[in-house]
């Protein structure tokens, strides 16, 4: 009867683990920051009569 293999993670490789954990949350923009640029994004227009670099323009 063969024994059994029970291998636990070396502590680099647990801190790894975390820091990846840590990196995905971190990749999330907030509420705050996504409520901003929705309230930007609704006040942006492109005006095409303007000359080249002046076609944007917010408004409000």
């Amino acid at each position: 009867m063969p024994m059994k293999c029970n291998i636990t993670q070396t502590n680099s490789q647990q801190k790894k683990n975390k820091q990846l954990i840590k990196a995905k949350d971190a990749m999330h923009p907030g509420t705050e920051t996504l409520n901003f640029l929705k309230l930007f994004a609704r006040n942006y227009h492109v005006e095409p009569l303007m000359p080249e670099g002046l076609q944007g323009i917010i408004l409000g």
